[in-house]
């Protein structure tokens, strides 16, 4: 839908799964997720050229893939056992099915305007989730953001401009408190490696205290660690 050639979709998930670290098969399996569903090549070929895991993850791919969710609740009992049971027999096909679902959010855009509502509501209630509960953060909080989004870029775009006017402070701060952390260490326990890592609250996640919690955007201290 985005006009782009075939192979962009799966070689970007193939990517993502390379930066999560995974294994060759799961590379191959990102690479070839979209095969079985969209050509003439079946499933018996690919476990000739590929090998019998590669052939059971794509095929797990492509089963999750034509789950057709309906109310709320059925998505939720429907998913999670289809996940399960995915998930039973290679964890990897979860994984590939989370990084496939991020690239479809990266480019919702090419979609129509209802079917990039539904594809949002069924990434925030489903896929975020999952994603959570393996602890594949960086999944977890990219798909919740491109949903939320998609779900109400106008509170989206207001916390969004919220963080940007507090972005020199933000920085200054960090580096400050980094600075005073790194000697301290430095100080205490010398030789010992140690690594600072620094985040910024999810819109979402901020979006859940102000509206929900009826917080005022200074009211939520932990827009920022450490």
């Amino acid at each position: 839908k985005s006009k782009d050639e075939y192979y962009i979709h799966p070689l970007c998930v193939a990517k993502i799964i390379v930066q999560l670290g995974m294994d060759s098969e799961s590379i191959a399996a990102a690479l070839l997720h979209d095969v079985v569903e969209d050509t003439e090549i079946g499933l018996d070929e690919i476990k000739a050229r590929f090998g019998p895991d590669v052939a059971l993850i794509v095929d797990g791919v492509t089963k999750i893939g034509k789950i057709q969710f309906v109310s709320r609740e059925e998505q939720q009992a429907e998913s999670l056992r289809k996940m399960l049971i995915a998930m039973g027999k290679d964890i990897r096909v979860i994984i590939i099915k989370l990084c496939d679902r991020l690239h479809n959010m990266r480019t919702i855009e090419s979609m129509p305007e209802q079917k990039q509502r539904d594809k949002a509501l069924e990434t925030i209630e489903i896929y975020a989730p999952i994603a959570h509960r393996l602890g594949i953060r960086p999944i977890k909080e990219e798909l919740e953001d491109l949903a939320f989004k998609t779900l109400d870029p106008i509170a989206y775009h207001e916390i969004e401009a919220m963080l940007a006017s507090k972005k020199d402070f933000r920085e200054k701060t960090f580096n400050a408190i980094r600075q005073r952390i790194e000697e301290r260490l430095a100080h205490d326990m010398p030789g010992v490696k140690f690594v600072l890592q620094a985040r910024v609250k999810s819109i979402p996640g901020i979006h859940r205290n102000m509206f929900v919690q009826g917080k005022d955007f200074d009211e939520i201290y932990d827009v920022y660690a450490l």
